[in-house]
């Protein structure tokens, strides 16, 4: 068997395995899945927290940004739940997108995406937004405030689209040469903008393609391309 361990000292007791391993924002605290026997059960600190289950999502536990709640998603049978603080806050679900549960930056709010039938649904605060094709892993987003929510869906198999509080902002549709939208959505840091990039064919024949930032709706001038990483300042 195996134990957890932090700097030397021994915080939990011997379980088959750890996974996922990791640190609260504030480094006090750090929180793993822990198999034990056929079941799995998240670790906080050395001890063992909520239900065990036949299976815990990928993308977690991971913390809130104020270091005090944990959130993850997790199987039993054939039946898929989000797990906020302990408490079962969603399900079941047929599945989970890869991206898991995201907080808000005041810890208040979740969002995650969901699987029904051929259809993925984001699910902000327990509240589910409309089906969609499907939805750009990892695309969901709070603006710093958290007063806005957005993330980035397929209407169909080519035509992208930008939603924030559940209004489609545009609409983007590839033209089977790799264009459309491009890039994650960014709220600005006192939330009251929001940016991202497509991708367009330019020139008499359409074979020169640019990159266009999109601010606040508004197409800005087109480039050759877009560093990664970008963002406000």
């Amino acid at each position: 068997g195996v134990f957890l361990a932090v700097n030397g000292l021994r915080l939990s007791k011997t379980c088959s395995a750890f996974a996922r391993i990791t640190f609260s924002p504030d480094s006090k605290h750090v929180a793993a899945i822990a198999t034990i026997g056929k079941g799995r059960v998240v670790v906080i600190d050395g001890e063992e927290r909520g239900s065990t289950w036949d299976d815990i999502g990928a993308s977690g536990p991971v913390f809130a940004p104020n270091s005090k709640i944990v959130a993850y998603t997790a199987l039993r049978g054939s039946e898929w739940f989000a797990v906020v603080d302990n408490r079962v806050v969603g399900g079941p679900y047929e599945g989970f997108s890869p991206g898991g549960i995201l907080f808000s930056e005041d810890s208040r709010k979740t969002a995650y995406v969901i699987k029904r039938g051929e259809s993925w649904i984001a699910v902000e605060d327990g509240h589910e937004h409309d089906p969609f094709y499907s939805i750009k892993e990892r695309s969901w987003t709070f603006s710093n405030d958290g007063s806005k929510f957005g993330y980035v869906a397929l209407t169909d198999r080519r035509t992208s689209a930008v939603l924030v509080n559940g209004e489609i902002l545009g609409l983007w549709r590839d033209d089977g040469r790799k264009v459309g939208l491009v890039s994650e959505i960014v709220f600005s840091p006192d939330s009251s903008h929001l940016a991202f990039g497509v991708l367009k064919h330019s020139g008499c024949f359409g074979i020169r393609r640019e990159f266009h930032c999109v601010l606040d709706g508004a197409e800005q001038t087109g480039y050759e391309g877009f560093c990664t990483g970008w963002g406000w300042e």
